[in-house]
């Protein structure tokens, strides 16, 4: 390529990088920047067209030269100083301007060996270069100061179960990146005693994401005869990151049965209880539990609880029917509706005449 009239800029801005070092990227590279060409920091080469260009390497004649900010890109002269420890923080608080920087053969020169120039280009991209060896043509290296990544905690809280009921939760947190890709911030397999669950959310592009899908899933004892069960919530990405609590009694209703019976059962006593969970008068669920006499016999009331997992269906209350014998004489039957609401009942044993007893919900 012929120089150019001293004080025109060339037809057709381009750069030129030989003698190259190292790979080039977008985010850094070596090389040598020729007179009269231009350079492109975005793509980390040579300008394709003006529009494409942030510097031109402007030689206004044999001794005059001058690095010149193209389409809206600005320059700060740092003059020697350390390369290697400049980050974005330090980029972001200097002040640029689109005037040229004075880079003369003689006299003035603001672009000697080991000068540090700061570019911000024209889309914005905070960039440090360094010149290696100064001439007609100019050896450089540059990097791309990217601004440190910021992060919000997020942090699941599981709550306990009895240990008969589940043996393990697992739980995964995540969120959806700008390219739309999944990523995960969280992950951990826990106990019955449960724990927290902690992870990081990165800042991408100036912002967080909106919201966190946080997967529960759990594993019943195979003796409950309950299947496993997968729930999945939303929670929102606040300024302080990401709190959620999960407790069993959101995906299990836990209702208790406790009998209070006086005089102590005898060891032929027994209650055969059913129960049976109900929505819009279908049955969703139903179970039973035989409860002999020297369970029943104390010394506190004896305690059968019930389990259900209203997810993904719905019920609304739970019917339950006890027959058996108590003092060895046929118990009354016991049939009764109760709330979900209602996490306990006490139950007791009432006689007329002494010998034949029924029960009661107090």
């Amino acid at each position: 390529m012929t120089a150019t009239t001293a004080g025109v800029r060339p037809t057709r801005g381009r750069a030129h990088l030989h003698r190259q070092d190292r790979p080039l990227t977008a985010a850094s590279g070596s090389g040598v920047l020729r007179g009269t060409y231009t350079f492109d920091f975005e793509s980390g080469g040579e300008a394709a067209n003006h529009a494409s260009a942030d510097v031109w390497w402007e030689q206004q004649t044999a001794v005059q030269r001058q690095l010149v900010p193209w389409n809206g890109a600005a320059l700060c002269s740092l003059g020697v100083v350390g390369y290697e420890q400049l980050q974005h923080d330090d980029l972001s608080g200097l002040s640029y301007s689109s005037t040229p920087v004075t880079a003369n053969a003689e006299g003035t020169n603001f672009l000697p060996d080991g000068a540090v120039l700061a570019v911000r280009t024209r889309m914005g991209k905070l960039v440090k270069v360094q010149v290696l060896s100064y001439g007609y043509n100019l050896s450089l290296r540059w990097e791309e100061c990217l601004p440190p990544v910021r992060y919000l905690l997020c942090r699941a809280t599981i709550g306990s179960a009895p240990d008969w009921l589940v043996t393990r939760y697992v739980v995964d947190s995540s969120y959806v990146a700008p390219d739309g890709s999944t990523r995960g911030c969280g992950h951990a397999e826990l106990g019955a005693a449960g724990g927290i669950v902690e992870g990081q959310i990165p800042e991408s592009g100036g912002r967080f994401p909106a919201t966190v899908r946080i997967s529960v899933a759990l594993d019943f004892r195979p003796e409950t005869e309950l299947h496993g069960l997968v729930k999945a919530f939303v929670a929102d990405v606040e300024s302080t990151g990401v709190n959620f609590l999960f407790e069993p009694n959101q995906v299990v209703q836990r209702t208790r049965l406790l009998f209070d019976l006086r005089p102590a059962a005898l060891p032929g006593d027994f209650l055969l209880i059913r129960w049976q969970h109900t929505s819009s008068g279908v049955v969703v669920a139903s179970g039973q539990q035989l409860m002999e006499g020297s369970g029943l016999a104390g010394p506190g009331p004896a305690d059968c609880e019930i389990v259900f997992i209203p997810d993904p269906i719905s019920a609304v209350d739970m019917s339950v029917d006890i027959t058996g014998t108590f003092q060895g004489a046929p118990l009354s039957r016991f049939a009764q509706t109760f709330l979900l609401s209602e996490h306990a009942v006490l139950l007791r044993a009432a006689t007329d005449d002494g010998q034949h007893y029924s029960l009661t919900a107090v």
